[in-house]
C-alpha cells in the first residue's frame, strides 16, 4: 500500500458563520383526508382548494341513483321477509307450518333487517361533511369521477390548533440546527 500524508486537527466548537436557509410550506397543524365510506360516481364537490369551510358543511356528495336503489332493494327484501314470517306464524298457528320453518323465517327477517340497517347507514356516508372549521388544502377528484370506498377526495386542515411550517434541511445544514433554535420566517 502507498502511504499518504494526512493532516490532523483538534475538534473545536465554533459559532455558525452562516445562516441556514430552507424553503417550506405553511400548513394547519391538523389535517384530515376526507373520503366517502361507499364507492360511486361523484355528483358534486362544492369547494375548491384554499376555500374556508365550517364544521358540518357538506363538501361533496355521490350520485344517489345507485345508492337509493340499494336502499330500496334492501327495504323491499326486509318487507318480504316480514310478510313471509307473518304468513308462517299464521300457518304454524293452524298447524300447517313447522316450528323450524318459523325459526328459519325469523332468522331471514332479522338478516334482512340488519342488511337494510347497514345499507341505510352507508347511504348516510355518500356525502362528505367538514369535520371542523378549516381550509381545503387539496382536492383530488372531480364531479362525474368514479371513486372507490375510502379513496381520499379532499384534504382539509383544521385551524383550531394553529399552524406549522414544514421544511426540509440538507444533511450539511441539519447538523447545525437544534431544537429551540430561533428561526425567521418570511412569506412571498
Amino acid at each position: 500500500p502507498t502511504e499518504r500524508p494526512v493532516r490532523v486537527a483538534a475538534v473545536e466548537t465554533a459559532p455558525l458563520g452562516q445562516q441556514v436557509q430552507a424553503v417550506g410550506l405553511l400548513a394547519p397543524k391538523d389535517e384530515a383526508r376526507l373520503a366517502f365510506k361507499v364507492g360511486g360516481v361523484i355528483e358534486s364537490i362544492r369547494v375548491e382548494e384554499g376555500a374556508k369551510v365550517e364544521r358540518g358543511q357538506v363538501l361533496a356528495s355521490l350520485k344517489q341513483a345507485e345508492i337509493g336503489a340499494s336502499v330500496e332493494q334492501a327495504r323491499q327484501a326486509a318487507d318480504k321477509a316480514r310478510r313471509d314470517l307473518e304468513r308462517a306464524k299464521a300457518l304454524y298457528a293452524d298447524g300447517v307450518a313447522t316450528e323450524e320453518q318459523v325459526q328459519d323465517l325469523t332468522t331471514a327477517y332479522r338478516v334482512a333487517r340488519a342488511a337494510l340497517g347497514g345499507v341505510e347507514f352507508n347511504a348516510q356516508f355518500a356525502r362528505i361533511v367538514a369535520p371542523a372549521d378549516g381550509v381545503v388544502l387539496r382536492r383530488t377528484a372531480e364531479p362525474n369521477e368514479l371513486v372507490q370506498p375510502g379513496q381520499p377526495i379532499l384534504a382539509v386542515g383544521g385551524t383550531d390548533r394553529g399552524w406549522i411550517v414544514q421544511t426540509s434541511l440538507a444533511d450539511r445544514d441539519v447538523v447545525h440546527a437544534s431544537i429551540g433554535d430561533a428561526a425567521r420566517v418570511t412569506f412571498d
